[in-house]
Order: C-alpha cells, then sequence, then structure tokens
C-alpha cells in the first residue's frame, strides 16, 4: 500500500534473542503475553484449517472473535518485545527501509560505503576483486577438567569482536592497502607467497605468543599473519562513533537505542564472513577470532603465572577464575577480591597491547559474575573432561543474593522433559548446599516413586519440532515422528510421550505410560553425571537397593520434603 510500509512479525520475533519450542503464534503468544488463539487442534490432531472453516460456516461469531484475537495477539507480541519501536531505531541508524532494518548485510554495506564516499572511493561489486573467502575459526573453547569447585569469578572482554577491530584496526580497506602496499615493496609486485598468513588467520598453537608474527609501524599483523596499515580505517570509526553514542545513550536511561546500537555493532563480524557481503574476506574473520584466541591465552598465561588464579575454563570472550579464596570468605569480600583482581588484568591488558602491538587498547574486561559453588559436567564416557558451553553455578551477590545458574544443561534444553529439568535444578540446589550422599540418594527415590505412581505424568512429554513431511523418513523413523503419524494433521511442534506401545500424541494417548523408560532415560543420565563430583551412589538412589556400606534411602513422605511440579524455568532466586 502506497505509503506504508510491512513488517513481518514472525521475522521480528526470530530477529530477538529470545527462542521458543517454535514460531507458530498460538506458541509465541502463550510465552510472550501469556493466552494463545481462541480455537485449537482436536484431541487427534485434526486439522486447524477445517475448524476455521467450520466455524466460517455454523457460527460467525466464534469465527470473528478467532480472527480478531490472532490481531490481538501480533499487536500484544509485538508492544510487550518492544518490536516496532526496535525496528524504527534500527532502521534509523543503518539507513534501511523499515521492512528490510534487520538485514546485517544490507546494513554494513550502508555505513560502509558512507564510509568509502567520504574518503572519495568507491565499493566493489559483490564477489569481484575479492582475495579469497572460505571458513574462520570460531571462538576458543578451552579443555577443562569436570568437577565440582568453590569461589569462582568470571569474567567477559566487553563487546569482545567489536573491541578487537578497534584496537588492531580491523577493517577491510587497511586490509586491502596493507596488501597493496606490501605488493609494491616485493621485487615484482605479484609474490604471493611473501605474504604468508595462517588459513583464516587461525593460530592453533597453545601459548599465546608462539607463533605471534611481529607488528611494526606499518603494519599491524594478526596471529594468523594478515596485515592492517595503522592509518584509521571506516569500521573502526564507525564502531567508534558506536560506542559513544551507547555509552551516551545508555547515560541518558536509553536502553531501546543501546540495545539497537549493541546488536548492531555485534553483527559486524559475522558479516566480514558472509559471501553474500562485498566486503568479506576470509582473514578478516579470521583475524578477529585469531586475536579472540590470543588475548584469551594471554590473560589465562598472565593469571596463572602470575599465581593470581587458576583458569578452569574459557570461551570465546570469558574466563572461569579460581582465585585460591579462603574458604571462609564471605560474598561481599569475594566481590572486593574480583574487582581487584579485574582492575589489575585490565592494566596488564593495556600494557600487552602497547607493547606488543604498539596501538592503544580498545579491550576492557569485565567482572561478571561470582559463584559460590561450580559444576563442570563430565564428557559422556570420559568422567575427567568436562562437557563444552555447559555448566552450572551457585550465583551470588556481594549482599549475599542467590541464584541458581545453569548453562546449556539438560535443565535448560528443550529436548529433555520437565521431569528432567526439575529433578537437574533439584539435585544441584542440594549439591550446592553441601547435602550429604544419603540426602541425595533419597531425594531420587522419591523422584524415582513420584514417577511410578504416575504422579507428573504431564511432566513426561517430549516435545521436538517436526522439520519436515513424515512421510520423508523411511529408513529411520525419530520418536516424535512415529508420534505424528499418528495424527491427521501433524505440524509444528509434536508432543508425546512414550507408552508401552512406543511414542503417542501426548493428547491422544492410548497406552500405559512406559515409566521405566523415564527413569532409565530421563533420570538415570542426570543422576549420573551429578553423581560423578559428589557422594551419591547411582544405583543405590534409583534402585533403593541396601548394600553392606550404605544403608537404604528413606522413601516414605517424612524423609524429604518435596513437591513435583511442571513448572520449567530458566532460573531459580532463593
Amino acid at each position: 500500500m502506497y505509503g506504508r510500509q510491512v513488517l513481518d512479525a514472525m521475522h521480528l520475533v526470530r530477529s530477538t534473542l529470545q527462542r521458543y519450542d517454535d514460531y507458530r503464534l498460538d506458541t509465541v503468544a502463550r510465552a510472550v503475553v501469556g493466552r494463545g488463539k481462541t480455537l485449537e487442534a482436536d484431541a487427534d490432531g485434526g486439522s486447524m484449517p477445517q475448524k476455521i472453516l467450520d466455524a466460517w460456516k455454523n457460527d460467525r461469531t466464534v469465527f470473528c472473535d478467532y480472527c480478531l484475537e490472532d490481531t490481538r495477539l501480533v499487536r500484544d507480541i509485538l508492544q510487550a518485545e518492544n518490536l516496532v519501536q526496535l525496528s524504527l531505531r534500527r532502521g534509523g541508524l543503518t539507513g534501511l527501509p523499515l521492512e528490510r532494518a534487520w538485514g546485517s548485510v544490507a546494513a554494513f554495506d550502508f555505513l560502509y560505503i558512507c564510509g568509502l564516499r567520504q574518503r572519495e572511493m568507491v565499493a566493489p561489486t559483490t564477489g569481484i576483486d575479492r582475495v579469497k573467502l572460505g571458513g574462520s575459526p570460531g571462538g576458543l573453547v578451552m579443555p577443562t577438567t569436570a568437577g565440582l569447585y568453590r569461589n569462582i569469578f568470571v569474567y567477559d572482554f566487553k563487546s569482545l569482536y567489536p573491541s578487537i577491530i578497534r584496537t588492531f584496526n580491523i577493517d577491510p580497506l587497511t586490509y586491502l592497502q596493507a596488501r597493496h602496499q606490501f605488493d609494491s615493496q616485493t621485487r615484482d609486485g605479484s609474490d604471493e607467497s611473501a605474504y604468508s598468513t595462517e588459513r583464516g588467520g587461525l593460530d592453533q598453537s597453545d601459548a599465546a605468543d608462539r607463533l605471534l608474527p611481529e607488528s611494526d609501524m606499518t603494519y599491524i599483523r594478526a596471529p594468523g599473519g594478515a596485515r592492517f596499515v595503522r592509518e584509521p580505517g571506516i569500521l573502526p570509526q564507525i564502531l567508534e562513533e558506536f560506542f559513544a553514542e551507547r555509552a551516551q545513550a545508555r547515560a541518558q536511561g536509553d536502553d531501546l537505542a543501546a540495545y539497537t546500537y549493541k546488536i548492531v555493532m555485534n553483527s559486524f563480524y559475522g558479516v566480514l564472513a558472509t559471501g553474500s557481503c562485498r566486503f568479506a574476506e576470509e582473514e578478516l574473520a579470521g583475524a578477529i577470532t585469531g586475536f579472540g584466541h590470543h588475548l584469551l591465552r594471554w590473560a589465562k598465561e598472565q593469571l596463572q603465572s602470575s599465581g593470581k588464579g587458576e583458569v578452569l575454563y574459557g570461551d570465546t570472550d570469558s574466563l572461569f577464575v579460581d582465585h585460591r579464596l579462603p574458604a571462609d570468605s564471605t560474598p561481599a569480600e569475594a566481590h572486593a577480591a574480583a574487582e581487584e583482581l579485574c582492575r589489575w588484568i585490565n592494566e596488564r591488558v593495556a600494557v600487552h597491547v602497547r607493547e606488543q602491538f604498539d596501538t592503544d587498547s580498545h579491550l576492557e574486561i569485565e567482572f561478571e559474575k561470582y559463584y559460590q559453588t561450580f559444576f563442570l559436567p563430565p564428557m559422556r564416557g570420559d568422567s575427567e573432561r568436562a562437557r563444552a558451553k555447559g555448566y552450572a553455578g551457585l550465583k551470588v551477590t556481594a549482599e549475599g543474593e542467590e541464584e541458581l545458574e545453569i548453562i546449556g544443561m539438560e535443565a535448560v534444553r528443550r529436548d529433555w522433559t520437565d521431569v528432567a529439568h526439575e529433578l537437574q535444578r533439584d539435585l544441584l540446589d542440594l549439591v550446592f548446599h553441601d547435602a550429604p550422599g544419603e540426602l541425595l540418594e533419597a531425594r531420587v527415590l522419591k523422584w524415582v516413586d513420584v514417577v511410578r505412581r504416575g504422579e507428573c505424568d504431564e511432566q513426561l512429554i517430549y516435545r521436538k519440532a517436526l522439520r519436515k513431511s513424515v512421510d520423508s523418513y523411511t529408513s529411520n523413523v525419530p520418536p516424535h515422528v512415529a508420534a505424528a503419524r499418528q495424527q491427521s494433521s501433524p505440524r509444528g511442534t509434536i508432543s508425546y510421550v512414550v507408552t508401552r506401545d512406543g511414542p503417542q500424541p501426548a493428547n491422544d494417548r492410548r497406552a500405559p505410560i512406559d515409566y521405566e523408560h523415564y527413569i532409565e532415560k530421563q533420570i538415570r543420565p542426570i543422576v549420573r553425571t551429578i553423581g560423578q563430583v559428589c557422594d551419591l551412589d547411582v544405583e543405590v538412589a534409583l534402585g533403593g537397593m541396601g548394600d553392606l556400606f550404605r544403608r537404604r534411602p528413606a522413601s516414605s513422605d517424612d524423609a524429604m520434603p518435596f513437591e513435583a511440579t511442571g513448572t520449567e524455568t530458566q532460573q531459580e532466586t532463593r
């Protein structure tokens, strides 16, 4: 329609950081505004289009209510998440029309081409004059040892990739100028072997300074060897302006503007690794992640060689540090020590960047949180090595407020049932408060008894999205597909339970639930993981079978206060 721009609500919702089981209107609306569509599918998975047609033919009031509520749900979701205003801010910042406001490549193109024009330069056509494009290394994940730890500080490099771009002048123009300048200094100007770099700027060495190319007065060199001239680049200047404007927005309490700047700045790294961007180069993206690897390894070496602490785990821009606090330290003392260590490492970073690269540092490490107790779960099949990107901890503020936080483990994964979610949270809370093994075993046995008695059937539902037609599965039929085939019009997220006759739709179960399946596949893995780092006998807990050395945990209602709930939460505040 002339004079209007159209926004796709589903596209806007997908652009947020929030994740849902699926992106159907009913699912998102229930999660965001607490209500859903007025018409629902039949218990047998009957066709929604048919229900709508039936309402049109037989009850126009129901049909009109359905249509009106659908429009209200979309409006209320957009208002609750402030998505229209966010799109307006982003479009104003990137110069894009509203319907394209969330396009990262187009936004980068607009901003960078404006910078080129100010320098009286023209941009290349997409795919033309590109040196090479391929894969680049991802964020560094440091291998670590599974276990239960005390008094752990978590530090983050603040806006790591944008800060790396600013600090080391990483920019398509400075990269191209460095290549041309270097070639002109060689004998014939075409010796590609002289301009040698690791593929993608990758530095696979364990030591922070090993194989680190030497920078000079002309070039800043990335860990993989890529060169950048020292004349200020366009992208670092754009980021410098964005950082200043974001700081001003935060000072004025304009959270929406601050968030807009943040998501645009964080998109720049991904754009430089995307083939559809005319400025993308393999070594540009590789240089950014290469510096990230170097800084994380360097920080670890500094902390450990100085005796300031042991780095238990590192991931992309975060370090988990054991500062070896006294066991009787208060939360206030722990936070004070963490802040002091943060100031020390920031001073060291600034000195390192100046001495090694002869440039000013825009990098900043911030103290994010303090875990009074911290759990790194073991990998399956390896009791010594910890999982990557999965951990839990008892986060404690300086005032002593506690919060159980779980990242990447079963309790926050949608492919596990609610009984697994609640059990893991329950056991971790006990472990973090030093519950003895017998108490843990009693709690597990109570969960097993509740499951077997059928008192938490609503928590035994699996949910998995159907990605393609059920007829597309031939040789291998996953459980959710088997359940979907029992519905007349399956789509979206399939909710099912495992019965003695196999998977069946949760709202059309015809056979008894196979409780032993849930004990073996949902309860046992959770208990086994926690039992590897504390005094918990898995077999005693699951079977209640005593042995010569341990008494059988009590199973009466008085043994442990317990309440089975169907609530799945991301965090629990004590």
